[in-house]
């Protein structure tokens, strides 16, 4: 009870603080606009019951508080509810906000709660306090259970992202070497799912310090929560609207123009205007200078009838340009992170521009193709990415080279003669035309030292064909293939028939653009060796690391004995599994439930398990899911010759219905039961053969070597099973 009145009191004061606030503000202004500006302030509801003026009531369950000129209305929302809702909107992980939310939710339960919200508390405290390995238990009742495993999931994608520094220092807006990286993800995600993206360029000149930072804040004010704001310069915003439709991102461009006063916009739109990031970009560019001419305080939509694009003669200035400067990029290096044992095994060096802000690195390497100065723009690339020193002992160096430019005497200049601990990364939608010559190339690369990789493996018009052409050493993943693979059965069977072919050939697999957990938690059960993304660690100009967290996840995940709740979802982990579960069999009523993952990892759509009565010539069922099947019957194998030659010889025997040359018995036993094919597979026990496994399938097909095989597996560890079961008997 001490607890509850303590919190009664705390929600007592937060009333009383709310009417303090409107009583001040009130004698600035009228008492309706006090009103409004008090619930926006504090995210309470106030009330004027003489006016009949009301603002909005805080969501989930409340309490008021009636005063003689004000009614407060606080939130008391399940605590579960407040802390998702103070992540999402922005509080982020800090303590301070948190911990109030903590602090109000204790008036909602009684003292045998305390445990675990101070274990909630407690959490919040150490990540504030720059843990990031911290975790709240999954323990106490369901809403706090609720609460422990939202606050966890999000300290799992966020505390992947705490070690790059993306934000500004000065407005907290991202940072513009950030910003490409951010309109790309937003790009990808509206591409997947059918929406558009609206980008504001604004420019807001002649301010100080201070005016830049109340201008990032009013920008943010004109927002919504799923929209970015961006610094792209000393007095240049950008705006990324996901979703936005024509009207509404112009509004939300006046509405931004204004709040920052004396700016300046430009608007374009994806995928109306452009299909990419760089053209987004100076479109919007475009649209801020036609404002400019225009007048000051003016908002511009892209028009191609005022915004040209650049002739190649002026393109091609720009990039002589670029190269004449002591520095024309600077590389930033993304770990390349072993999935099964979570720590980093390499670097990928990646290039960046500092001018202009955000315009992505592909624009200008692509330009400088189209005018003839790849070349001379790969090597400065990669002179720059090669000479930085300090890359931590045992990992490796992944640098990118175009096919085209990899034979050219810019190119080969860069490259050391000695390649020892580096691999070159060629792309396979960039294959050049004399593909005998690119693998000449690459083996004399390989006889220096060098491992080649092939970049953006899954997505070329050429496939697999390529792949067996160039035989690299390292497979890389295209990132539309990851993207959303623990939702898509047909990326994650691709991604497998990947692995299997690298595991035949004697190469690695690295998926790049891991998002989130569950594509990297799915990733690692496929057996994939390496991955890169922000769910591991972002590019950094230091050579970074990954999260412990995440580390450590890994690495648990790749020695851990799964349990019931956490059943592998592919790969040959779920055969471990299933093998797993057989070993601990005891009794025949433990058989029903392992049965059914059984039959989920062959296809089956029946099983069935007896056992060999040598003397009786006959098989006795001990489990049978197939219609009518029960325990204890026997078949005599004198009307079964395809059973008694699996039993006899050892082989594994298919039937299908409509084989002309199949065993009658096998295919009337298939008629009457409603199926159409059936594999029968010995059951062995310490070199003797003591029953039968067979797999039935509704649907007429020949199984697979691979499915053969994991029958083989499962089958002996039935044997064992049978044994167990005889001395229980």
């Amino acid at each position: 009870m001490a607890a509850r009145q303590a919190a009664d009191h705390r929600l007592e004061d937060r009333a009383s603080a709310a009417r303090s606030y409107f009583e001040q503000a009130a004698r600035g202004t009228n008492r309706r606009t006090a009103a409004q500006r008090t619930s926006r302030e504090l995210g309470v509801g106030v009330a004027l019951p003489a006016a009949h003026v009301a603002t909005a009531v805080p969501a989930g369950g409340t309490r008021g508080f009636a005063y003689p000129e004000v009614t407060v209305t606080v939130s008391t929302r399940p605590v579960a509810s407040a802390t998702r809702t103070a992540l999402e909107m922005g509080l982020g992980i800090g303590g301070g906000a948190l911990l109030v939310l903590v602090s109000l939710a204790l008036a909602l339960f009684d003292r045998r709660l305390v445990a675990p919200l101070t274990g909630l508390s407690q959490t919040i405290r150490r990540v504030a306090g720059g843990d990031p390995a911290a975790r709240v238990a999954d323990e106490g009742p369901a809403e706090v259970r609720d609460a422990a495993r939202s606050l966890n999931a999000l300290l799992e994608t966020l505390g992947s992202q705490q070690q790059a520094d993306v934000a500004d220092p000065l407005t907290g807006a991202i940072a513009a070497q950030h910003f490409h990286e951010a309109l790309g993800v937003e790009l990808k995600r509206a591409q997947r799912e059918g929406l558009t993206v609206g980008l504001v360029v604004l420019d807001v000149k002649g301010f100080d310090d201070e005016e830049l930072k109340l201008a990032a804040r009013a920008l943010r004010r004109v927002m919504r929560g799923t929209d970015v704001i961006a610094r792209l310069g000393d007095d240049a915003f950008a705006l990324i609207l996901p979703g936005a439709e024509t009207r509404l991102a112009l509004s939300i461009a006046e509405r931004a123009r204004t709040a920052a006063s004396a700016a300046t916009a430009g608007v374009a739109w994806y995928p109306d205007d452009a299909s990419d990031g760089s053209t987004l970009v100076h479109l919007a560019n475009g649209a801020l200078d036609w404002a400019k001419r225009s007048g000051s305080d003016t908002s511009r939509r892209y028009d191609p009838k005022q915004i040209t694009l650049p002739t190649d003669k002026e393109e091609r200035a720009e990039i002589e340009s670029l190269l004449d400067r002591d520095a024309p990029l600077y590389p930033v290096f993304q770990p390349l992170v072993s999935l099964s044992t979570g720590r980093v095994l390499g670097f990928e060096a990646l290039s960046r521009f500092p001018d202009p802000p955000g315009r992505a690195p592909d624009s200008w390497f692509s330009q400088a193709t189209r005018v003839g100065l790849g070349p001379r723009l790969e090597a400065a690339a990669l002179r720059i990415a090669l000479a930085r020193e300090g890359r931590p002992a045992g990992t490796f160096l992944s640098i990118n080279v175009s096919p085209s430019a990899l034979a050219s005497p810019e190119v080969q200049a860069a490259l050391p003669y000695d390649m020892t601990g580096l691999v070159v990364e060629i792309t396979e939608q960039e294959i050049a035309d004399d593909l005998d010559a690119l693998v000449v190339q690459l083996d004399d690369l390989r006889a220096r030292g060098a491992r080649i990789a092939l970049d953006d493996a899954g997505a070329g018009y050429s496939g697999l064909q390529q792949v067996m052409r160039v035989q690299p050493d390292v497979i890389k993943l295209d990132r539309s293939l990851v993207q959303g693979v623990d939702q898509d059965p047909a990326k994650e069977a691709l991604i497998d028939s990947f692995v299997r072919f690298a595991r035949r050939t004697g190469a690695s697999v690295l998926a790049e653009g891991i998002e989130t957990m569950e594509e990297l938690r799915l990733l690692a059960d496929l057996d994939v060796s390496y991955g890169q993304g922000f769910a591991l660690a972002r590019p950094s100009e230091e050579w970074g690391s990954v999260v412990p967290s995440v580390s450590e996840a890994l690495l648990r995940r790749s020695l851990r004995v799964a349990s019931k709740e956490d059943m592998p979802d592919s790969g040959d982990q779920r055969l471990e599994y299933v093998s797993a579960r057989l070993s601990r069999i005891v009794s025949v009523a433990e058989l029903d439930e392992v049965f059914t993952l059984i039959a989920d990892e062959l296809g089956a759509d029946g099983i069935c398990f007896s056992r060999w009565l040598r003397d009786d010539h006959a098989v006795e069922t001990v489990v049978d899911t197939t219609p009518d099947g029960e325990p204890g019957q026997r078949f005599g194998l004198e009307h079964y010759p395809s059973t008694a030659h699996v039993v006899t010889t050892g082989e594994a025997v298919q039937v299908l219905a409509s084989d002309p040359g199949a065993d009658l018995g096998e295919v009337s036993l298939l008629g009457k039961l409603g199926y159409q094919s059936l594999l029968m597979v010995p059951v062995v026990c310490r070199g003797d053969r003591i029953g039968l496994f067979e797999a039935y399938s509704g649907r007429e097909r020949p199984w697979t070597r691979s499915e053969i095989n994991r029958a083989r597996i499962i089958s002996y560890q039935l044997g064992s099973v049978l044994e167990v079961l005889s001395t229980h008997a």
